[in-house]
């Protein structure tokens, strides 16, 4: 059992990466007092003292490992090529798609620059352009 839930924390950290569009080591420091259950909002503060998440030797994760694991992730649910940093693009994108405004992405993306997010960030999907275009015909 304990090897099974070893397995799950890579698929934790990687898909905590991707439903807060947290930095992959912004994610390796997740901590319980970071997550507000009653507000539902997770606090970023990097910090790597009792994180919620460790590898199979009790150790934090450190994003040099998540580099080293995410081709095996990949590969295991058969997804495209994709990075650590990848799962932060398509929460932006996601974000954008689902109609959130770019000044509270770039906010809660944590840039300094709004341009940042948008310029490096926020990917037009097909689906998205599709629908644009739509609107001029109706």
């Amino acid at each position: 059992m304990a090897r099974y839930i070893w397995k799950r924390q890579w698929v934790y950290l990687f898909e905590s990466i991707l439903l807060t569009g947290a930095r992959p080591e912004e994610a390796c420091g997740f901590k319980w007092c970071s997550i507000d259950f009653e507000k539902d909002i997770v606090h970023i503060n990097n910090a790597y003292k009792d994180t919620i998440l460790y590898d199979e030797n009790g150790q934090p994760f450190v994003y040099e490992n998540l580099t080293n694991k995410m081709p095996q992730f990949i590969k295991k649910y058969n997804l495209e090529h994709l990075t650590t940093y990848g799962l932060r693009h398509s929460f932006a994108t996601l974000c954008s798609t689902l109609g959130m405004p770019p000044e509270v992405l770039h906010v809660i993306m944590g840039h300094a620059d709004f341009d940042t997010t948008r310029k490096y960030y926020i990917h037009i999907t097909e689906e998205k352009k599709k629908n644009e275009m739509l609107k001029l015909y109706r």
